[in-house]
This record gives structure tokens, sequence and C-alpha cells, in this order.
């Protein structure tokens, strides 16, 4: 419990400093470790919880659905783009701007706004597994959170290639200008 309140002050002094427009803090990839594997530490602490301390209104069965709505877009980016890297042939290390926070703000939004949309996003589908596996079957339930992957995986790939689109459009854009200038 405390380290789960203690990460949780953390994260929102960080993004207090982060939403300020004076004032930001980096985080940087060790920072972004650090919080993967608490979480990670969290959620298998979570999973060996006996039943009569678990307090959900559901199942233990249905903890890992519930579970993996939580860490819904963690668990969308991190296979994502290692199914991109991984068909690319380039090593699962190397930096690039497939992360799905790229992705977003290429596509227009600032860093902010695309923070909160992926929060949103991710709070609702948290939301929509929390109701559904209350509601339904796990095997129901499973299939509603597949659904759910599946479609987000089907928007990224649009908004990619729209992405890319604009990309080309810019990149000839300043080619003819830069012949131009000549």
């Amino acid at each position: 419990m405390a380290v789960s309140v203690t990460t949780i002050a953390t994260l929102l002094a960080f993004l207090r400093f982060n939403f300020s427009i004076k004032r930001k803090i980096f985080m940087g990839d060790t920072g972004s470790l650090v919080i993967g594997l608490v979480l990670g530490l969290l959620t298998l602490k979570l999973m060996t919880l006996e039943n009569a301390s678990t307090p959900f209104p559901f199942n233990r069965e249905q903890l890992p659905l519930f579970l993996a709505g939580v860490l819904f877009i963690p668990i969308l980016d991190l296979f994502r783009v290692m199914i991109l890297r991984a068909s690319k042939g380039v090593s699962m290390f190397q930096p690039d701007r497939n992360h799905l926070h790229h992705i977003i703000v290429d596509f227009g939004l600032s860093h902010h706004k695309a923070s909160i949309f992926i929060g949103m996003v991710n709070f609702i589908v948290a939301f929509i597994m929390f109701n559904t596996i209350q509601v339904y079957s796990s095997v129901t339930s499973a299939f509603i959170l597949i659904t759910l992957f599946l479609l987000a995986i089907i928007i990224l790939f649009l908004m990619n290639k729209n992405r890319a689109a604009i990309k080309l459009k810019l990149k000839i854009k300043r080619s003819m200008l830069g012949f131009l200038s000549l």
C-alpha cells in the first residue's frame, strides 16, 4: 500500500510541474523504467493476494482482465512497437517515434492534450472492463477486451498512415522550396 501511495504522490507531483507553463521536469528513460517496474510489481502483488483481501466486486479469475484494462495503453503500445520493430528488423532497443504519444503529437495535439487524451482513453477502457467483468462471463469479457485492442490497433494504423502521408507532403514541400530558392 505504501508503494502505491508513494508512486501516486510522485506522479501527481510530476504531472503538476509538467502541466505548468513555467516549469518542466524531464523524467527520462530511467524514470519511465522505474514507473514500469513499480507498476509491474504492484500488478503481480495484486494477482497473488488471497481472495479475502482482494477489494474488487468480481471473481478472482477475472482480475487479469481488469488489470489488462487498467494497463491497456502501455500493453497496446508495447506490443505494437515490438511488432513494428521486429517486422522491420530493427533492434527492440533502438529509439524511434512510433510510440503512441509520438503519433498523437505528430497528428497535431500538444503534449499536454496528448497526455490528457491517452489518460482518458485508458480510464475509459478500465471503466468498461470494470463494468463488463461484473456483468458478463470471463470469455465474453475477454472477447470485449480483445475487440477493444483490435479497434485501437486499426485506429492507430489509420492515424499512422495519415501521419506518414502528412510527413511525405512536408518533405516534398521542403525539397521544392529548397530547389526553388537556388
